[in-house]
């Protein structure tokens, strides 16, 4: 039973913000630290561009090749868990603007993750970046239940 002065759709509409939110950052911050956890340290060198083309757009997750480790010589797909691709191209068969200019970037060496099983490489900024886009949900959904425990015990 509520308190008489919590308000309960109120609290149930907090209770659940807490829940989404908080399943939500846990979620993406298990599929960033996967590659890590999973895999092993390695230096990669972009190759290529892949073309996603999704419901949120576009996007350009970069091919590396593997330079060092155990998995030395193996060319990765970039692992990204914000992107669930329809179709995908690489930009040597895509000519327009942007793809142009990634060409400029192929070549580059980066440090990062290998998966030890799987076709997957995180370099350190995707890694950073990811994490970044992972946690502002983790903190709504701890903010909600500091809300709701707040609101149950005033």
């Amino acid at each position: 039973m509520l308190p008489e002065h919590v308000d309960p759709v109120v609290f149930a509409i907090i209770c659940l913000f807490a829940v989404v939110f908080s399943i939500a950052g846990l979620v993406m911050l298990y599929l960033v630290l996967r590659v890590p956890r999973q895999g092993d340290r390695a230096k990669l060198r972009i190759v290529d561009f892949e073309i996603h083309v999704g419901g949120e757009g576009e996007a350009y997750p970069p091919v590396y090749e593997v330079l060092d480790g155990p998995r030395a010589g193996a060319i990765v797909r970039s692992y990204n868990f914000s992107s669930k691709s329809s179709s995908t191209v690489r930009t040597t068969s895509y000519p327009n603007k942007k793809t142009e200019k990634l060409k400029l970037r192929v070549g580059r060496e980066t440090a990062g993750w290998v998966h030890r099983v799987d076709d997957k490489g995180l370099s350190t900024k995707d890694f950073v970046f990811q994490m970044l886009f992972a946690m502002p949900f983790l903190l709504v959904g701890i903010g909600a239940i500091v809300l709701a425990v707040r609101m149950y015990f005033r």
